[in-house]
């Protein structure tokens, strides 16, 4: 009876689950580098057992909590999929709501954790294969021993210092990204008991805002010059530097600039210049952006055809 309990139990929460909530690869080595880091989560004991008590959670449920959420913000989803390991490794699935309160979430998650660590006597590698689950990041409670894992992290408190490890993969993720994702879970851990509602949080830290608020700032001077001359400037300052590649083959600066003034003395030679449209029919290789560079340079404008293109 308990196995059938167990099975309906796992089919009222997981059935059909297909999300997949681990971070965006960003880095593409082919073997397994285990790496970890860690990061000061800039509270007190005091402002956590404050928070705990605001929302009726333990701190592991907290942690836990703010884990999940930042998951689902950084795979842009409203849902979201994860493991817990504790005394048992269990699989945790929630939907997050932007208007859902910060109480009711975390009452949610408290619920399902205690209710699945009761319940859940299925070990979770037969979970997997029951439900086809995706490699899932990790929540690891502190007292739990890390092994090699793609993605996952760990709160601990030592000597009355919160901080969290975040363990991952090296050939999957990106110093910069955990270090992103390290820095948005602080920063979600200090702010969090400002809001009201999933949706109010800030998961930008201050410095990260200000780059996504610059980062098209392009209020600067630039000397306007013709596309051919940018050409040339490069050949002068790069002249080895590989210009353009295609079907294998490649040409530095100085050939591409080179091919491109035989090119445009030829073509002035038969008349092209300002106003004057040159149509290039060739296939896809170095010879149309040393045919692009040429007709430029002659003064004429560049049109590239198919005869795909219909008549008129």
């Amino acid at each position: 009876m308990a196995e059938i309990n167990d099975k309906q139990y796992l089919d009222s929460i997981f059935r059909g689950v297909s999300v997949d909530s681990a971070p965006i690869k960003d880095a593409f080595g082919k073997s397994f580098v285990a790496k970890n880091l860690k990061i000061s989560l800039g509270i007190s004991n005091e402002q956590l057992r404050q928070i705990c008590e605001r929302i009726n959670c333990s701190a592991e449920i907290f942690f836990m909590g703010v884990y999940s959420i930042l998951l689902a913000r950084f795979a842009g989803a409203d849902e979201v999929f994860f493991t817990a390991t504790g005394s048992k490794k269990i699989p945790v699935y929630l939907n997050l709501s932007p208007n859902q309160s910060i109480y009711d979430y975390f009452k949610n998650l408290r619920e399902q954790v205690e209710r699945s660590r009761e319940m859940i006597n299925t070990p979770y590698n037969e979970i997997v294969k029951l439900y086809d689950f995706p490699n899932a990041p990790e929540f690891i409670s502190e007292t739990q021993e890390i092994f090699d894992t793609n993605f996952a992290l760990q709160v601990s408190n030592d000597e009355n210092i919160l901080s969290a490890k975040i363990y991952f993969d090296a050939g999957k993720y990106s110093d910069a990204l955990i270090k992103s994702f390290g820095g948005s879970y602080k920063h979600i851990v200090t702010k969090i008991f400002a809001v009201e509602k999933i949706g109010d949080i800030d998961w930008l830290s201050a410095d990260e805002l200000k780059t996504v608020q610059t980062i098209h700032d392009t209020d600067w001077e630039v000397a306007e010059r013709p596309a051919y001359r940018l050409l040339q400037d490069s050949a002068e300052k790069f002249p080895e530097r590989i210009a353009a590649i295609a079907n294998g083959k490649s040409l530095t600066y100085r050939e591409l600039n080179t091919a491109a003034n035989r090119l445009a003395h030829v073509l002035q030679d038969k008349g092209v210049g300002v106003e004057k449209i040159v149509g290039v029919m060739l296939n896809r290789g170095l010879e149309v952006y040393i045919a692009r560079q040429g007709i430029l340079k002659a003064g004429g404008a560049f049109l590239p055809m198919t005869p795909d293109y219909p008549d008129d």
